[in-house]
Protein backbone atom coordinates (compact mmCIF):
# COMPACT_ATOMS: atom_id res chain seq x y z
CA UNK A 1 0.00 0.00 0.00
CA UNK A 2 1.34 3.22 -0.92
CA UNK A 3 1.62 6.47 1.54
CA UNK A 4 -1.14 9.48 1.12
CA UNK A 5 0.81 12.58 0.60
CA UNK A 6 1.39 14.85 3.26
CA UNK A 7 3.01 18.19 3.17
CA UNK A 8 6.60 18.53 4.13
CA UNK A 9 6.96 14.93 3.72
CA UNK A 10 8.69 13.29 0.57
CA UNK A 11 7.80 9.91 0.04
CA UNK A 12 10.47 7.28 -1.99
CA UNK A 13 9.25 3.61 -3.41
CA UNK A 14 11.95 1.64 -4.57
CA UNK A 15 11.54 -1.99 -6.01
CA UNK A 16 14.74 -4.35 -7.18
CA UNK A 17 14.62 -5.32 -11.08
CA UNK A 18 17.76 -7.34 -10.98
CA UNK A 19 16.40 -10.50 -11.74
CA UNK A 20 13.30 -10.15 -13.87
CA UNK A 21 12.69 -10.54 -16.86
CA UNK A 22 9.44 -8.60 -18.72
CA UNK A 23 9.49 -8.64 -22.20
CA UNK A 24 11.60 -11.20 -23.13
CA UNK A 25 9.77 -13.13 -26.13
CA UNK A 26 6.90 -10.37 -26.33
CA UNK A 27 6.28 -7.71 -29.58
CA UNK A 28 5.24 -5.34 -27.55
CA UNK A 29 2.36 -4.50 -29.37
CA UNK A 30 -1.73 -4.83 -28.38
CA UNK A 31 -2.37 -7.84 -26.84
CA UNK A 32 1.50 -9.10 -26.67
CA UNK A 33 1.56 -6.16 -24.42
CA UNK A 34 -1.00 -7.13 -22.15
CA UNK A 35 0.49 -10.61 -21.44
CA UNK A 36 4.21 -9.06 -20.98
CA UNK A 37 2.31 -7.58 -18.14
CA UNK A 38 -0.01 -9.53 -16.75
CA UNK A 39 3.33 -11.76 -16.05
CA UNK A 40 4.26 -9.36 -13.27
CA UNK A 41 2.18 -8.24 -10.32
CA UNK A 42 3.42 -6.14 -7.01
CA UNK A 43 3.01 -8.23 -4.01
CA UNK A 44 0.56 -5.68 -2.82
CA UNK A 45 -0.81 -3.61 -5.54
CA UNK A 46 -3.68 -4.79 -8.06
CA UNK A 47 -2.37 -3.97 -10.94
CA UNK A 48 -4.68 -3.73 -14.26
CA UNK A 49 -3.51 -4.98 -17.66
CA UNK A 50 -4.33 -1.49 -19.42
CA UNK A 51 -2.56 0.81 -17.19
CA UNK A 52 -0.32 2.37 -19.99
CA UNK A 53 -2.54 4.44 -22.15
CA UNK A 54 -2.53 4.50 -25.87
CA UNK A 55 0.28 7.44 -25.96
CA UNK A 56 2.32 5.24 -23.33
CA UNK A 57 1.93 2.36 -25.33
CA UNK A 58 3.17 3.88 -28.57
CA UNK A 59 6.21 5.45 -26.69
CA UNK A 60 7.12 1.78 -25.22
CA UNK A 61 7.12 -0.42 -28.41
CA UNK A 62 9.25 2.42 -29.98
CA UNK A 63 11.53 1.82 -27.48
CA UNK A 64 14.91 0.05 -28.31
CA UNK A 65 16.45 -2.64 -26.35
CA UNK A 66 14.70 -4.99 -23.97
CA UNK A 67 16.67 -2.96 -20.75
CA UNK A 68 15.24 0.65 -21.92
CA UNK A 69 11.40 -1.27 -22.33
CA UNK A 70 11.73 -2.93 -18.48
CA UNK A 71 12.79 -0.17 -17.11
CA UNK A 72 9.74 1.88 -18.45
CA UNK A 73 6.89 -0.93 -18.06
CA UNK A 74 8.42 -1.05 -14.05
CA UNK A 75 8.83 2.59 -13.26
CA UNK A 76 5.22 3.31 -14.70
CA UNK A 77 3.94 0.23 -12.65
CA UNK A 78 5.22 2.13 -9.99
CA UNK A 79 4.56 5.36 -10.52
CA UNK A 80 0.97 5.65 -11.87
CA UNK A 81 -0.16 3.42 -8.92
CA UNK A 82 1.27 5.94 -6.48
CA UNK A 83 -0.22 8.75 -8.63
CA UNK A 84 -3.78 7.16 -8.55
CA UNK A 85 -3.69 6.03 -5.03
CA UNK A 86 -3.15 9.86 -4.43
CA UNK A 87 -5.88 11.36 -6.34
CA UNK A 88 -8.00 8.48 -5.95
CA UNK A 89 -8.19 7.40 -9.55
CA UNK A 90 -7.15 4.73 -11.74
CA UNK A 91 -3.36 4.23 -13.54
CA UNK A 92 -4.55 4.00 -16.87
CA UNK A 93 -6.35 7.68 -16.10
CA UNK A 94 -3.01 9.34 -15.10
CA UNK A 95 -2.42 11.56 -18.54
CA UNK A 96 1.38 12.35 -17.81
CA UNK A 97 3.10 15.97 -19.59
CA UNK A 98 6.25 16.57 -19.99
CA UNK A 99 7.90 20.00 -20.09
CA UNK A 100 10.39 21.45 -23.00
CA UNK A 101 13.40 19.68 -21.17
CA UNK A 102 11.67 15.96 -20.39
CA UNK A 103 10.62 16.44 -17.05
CA UNK A 104 7.13 15.01 -16.43
CA UNK A 105 4.41 16.37 -14.16
CA UNK A 106 0.79 16.21 -14.29
CA UNK A 107 -1.46 18.97 -15.75
CA UNK A 108 -4.18 18.22 -13.79
CA UNK A 109 -2.87 18.03 -10.22
CA UNK A 110 0.26 20.67 -10.11
CA UNK A 111 0.24 20.38 -6.18
CA UNK A 112 1.45 16.71 -6.79
CA UNK A 113 5.25 17.05 -7.73
CA UNK A 114 6.80 13.43 -8.56
CA UNK A 115 10.49 12.06 -10.16
CA UNK A 116 11.12 8.73 -11.61
CA UNK A 117 15.03 7.10 -12.13
CA UNK A 118 16.46 3.65 -12.43
CA UNK A 119 19.18 1.43 -12.92
CA UNK A 120 20.55 -1.75 -14.11
CA UNK A 121 19.28 -3.07 -10.43
CA UNK A 122 16.54 -0.16 -9.40
CA UNK A 123 13.77 1.64 -10.31
CA UNK A 124 12.39 4.53 -8.10
CA UNK A 125 10.31 7.37 -8.21
CA UNK A 126 9.82 10.17 -5.10
CA UNK A 127 6.75 12.21 -4.48
CA UNK A 128 5.83 15.35 -2.09
CA UNK A 129 3.37 18.15 -2.47
CA UNK A 130 4.51 21.77 -3.34
CA UNK A 131 7.94 21.33 -4.05
CA UNK A 132 9.57 20.67 -7.05
CA UNK A 133 11.56 17.37 -6.15
CA UNK A 134 14.22 15.21 -8.18
CA UNK A 135 15.42 11.39 -7.28
CA UNK A 136 18.60 9.83 -8.88
CA UNK A 137 20.09 6.26 -8.43
CA UNK A 138 23.38 5.22 -9.45
CA UNK A 139 25.59 1.72 -9.19
CA UNK A 140 28.30 2.35 -6.99
CA UNK A 141 30.45 -0.70 -8.96
CA UNK A 142 31.23 1.45 -12.02
CA UNK A 143 34.54 3.43 -11.30
CA UNK A 144 33.22 7.55 -11.70
CA UNK A 145 36.06 9.01 -9.97
CA UNK A 146 37.88 10.63 -12.99
CA UNK A 147 34.54 11.57 -14.43
CA UNK A 148 33.26 13.28 -11.40
CA UNK A 149 36.66 15.41 -11.31
CA UNK A 150 35.97 17.08 -14.55
CA UNK A 151 32.64 17.66 -13.39
CA UNK A 152 32.40 18.18 -9.84
CA UNK A 153 32.84 22.22 -8.36
CA UNK A 154 36.04 23.62 -6.57
CA UNK A 155 35.17 22.70 -3.22
CA UNK A 156 33.16 18.96 -4.13
CA UNK A 157 36.50 17.97 -6.17
CA UNK A 158 38.58 19.10 -3.16
CA UNK A 159 36.84 17.51 -0.43
CA UNK A 160 37.42 14.31 -3.11
CA UNK A 161 40.64 14.33 -3.20
CA UNK A 162 40.92 15.14 0.62
CA UNK A 163 39.57 11.46 1.89
CA UNK A 164 41.38 7.89 1.15
CA UNK A 165 41.40 6.85 -2.38
CA UNK A 166 39.40 3.68 -1.17
CA UNK A 167 36.53 6.00 -0.55
CA UNK A 168 36.59 8.34 -3.52
CA UNK A 169 34.69 6.57 -5.88
CA UNK A 170 31.84 5.44 -3.38
CA UNK A 171 31.81 9.50 -2.33
CA UNK A 172 31.85 9.93 -5.94
CA UNK A 173 28.87 7.87 -6.60
CA UNK A 174 27.29 9.55 -3.31
CA UNK A 175 27.54 13.48 -4.39
CA UNK A 176 26.90 12.59 -8.64
CA UNK A 177 23.29 11.09 -7.01
CA UNK A 178 22.97 14.43 -4.87
CA UNK A 179 23.99 16.41 -7.92
CA UNK A 180 22.04 14.44 -10.64
CA UNK A 181 18.81 14.87 -8.20
CA UNK A 182 18.92 18.77 -8.24
CA UNK A 183 18.99 19.24 -11.56
CA UNK A 184 16.26 16.96 -12.18
CA UNK A 185 13.84 18.76 -9.72
CA UNK A 186 15.13 22.49 -11.48
CA UNK A 187 13.31 20.35 -14.87
CA UNK A 188 15.95 22.08 -17.09
CA UNK A 189 17.65 19.16 -18.39
CA UNK A 190 21.82 18.88 -18.45
CA UNK A 191 21.26 23.20 -19.06
CA UNK A 192 22.83 23.51 -15.32
CA UNK A 193 26.43 22.99 -15.32
CA UNK A 194 27.56 20.08 -12.97
CA UNK A 195 29.78 22.41 -11.67
CA UNK A 196 27.90 25.62 -11.29
CA UNK A 197 26.51 24.58 -8.06
CA UNK A 198 27.84 22.53 -4.24
CA UNK A 199 25.87 19.78 -2.91
CA UNK A 200 28.02 19.75 0.49
CA UNK A 201 26.47 22.34 1.84
CA UNK A 202 22.80 23.53 2.38
CA UNK A 203 22.42 26.56 0.53
CA UNK A 204 21.12 24.76 -2.67
CA UNK A 205 18.59 23.01 -0.91
CA UNK A 206 17.58 19.48 0.82
CA UNK A 207 19.21 16.65 0.30
CA UNK A 208 18.14 13.13 1.34
CA UNK A 209 20.92 10.16 0.33
CA UNK A 210 20.13 6.16 1.21
CA UNK A 211 22.10 3.20 0.03
CA UNK A 212 20.49 0.01 -1.63
CA UNK A 213 21.40 -3.19 -1.28
CA UNK A 214 25.13 -2.18 -0.53
CA UNK A 215 25.32 -1.35 -4.51
CA UNK A 216 23.61 1.49 -5.36
CA UNK A 217 23.04 5.18 -3.80
CA UNK A 218 20.05 6.75 -4.01
CA UNK A 219 19.25 10.53 -3.65
CA UNK A 220 16.59 13.03 -3.79
CA UNK A 221 16.51 17.22 -3.61
CA UNK A 222 14.61 19.74 -3.24
CA UNK A 223 16.07 22.78 -4.15
CA UNK A 224 15.54 26.00 -2.49
CA UNK A 225 14.15 24.34 0.57
CA UNK A 226 16.50 23.62 3.60
CA UNK A 227 14.33 22.63 6.13
CA UNK A 228 14.04 19.30 7.28
CA UNK A 229 11.29 17.07 5.15
CA UNK A 230 10.03 14.01 6.85
CA UNK A 231 11.24 11.21 4.50
CA UNK A 232 9.02 8.03 4.49
CA UNK A 233 10.47 4.93 2.49
CA UNK A 234 9.34 1.83 1.10
CA UNK A 235 10.04 -0.78 -0.92
CA UNK A 236 7.72 -2.50 -3.34
CA UNK A 237 8.20 -5.83 -4.33
CA UNK A 238 7.67 -7.00 -8.29
CA UNK A 239 7.17 -10.90 -8.71
CA UNK A 240 7.57 -12.10 -11.57
CA UNK A 241 4.52 -15.00 -12.52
Amino acid sequence: MFYTLEKNTIDIYYSSIRNLQLSKGCKLTGTGLCKAIMREAFSDIKVPEDFLNQAETGYLCNLKGKKRRDEFIYSRLILKNLLAYNLNSIPKDILLTRNEYGKPYLTDAEQLKFNITHSRSFVACAATLEHEIGIDVEEESRDITGVAKSFFCEAETAYLMSIAQHLRNSEACRLWTMKESYVKALGKGMTVPFDSFNVLGDKYGFFYTMKLDGCCYLSVSVPGRINDFTVRTKEIMIEQY
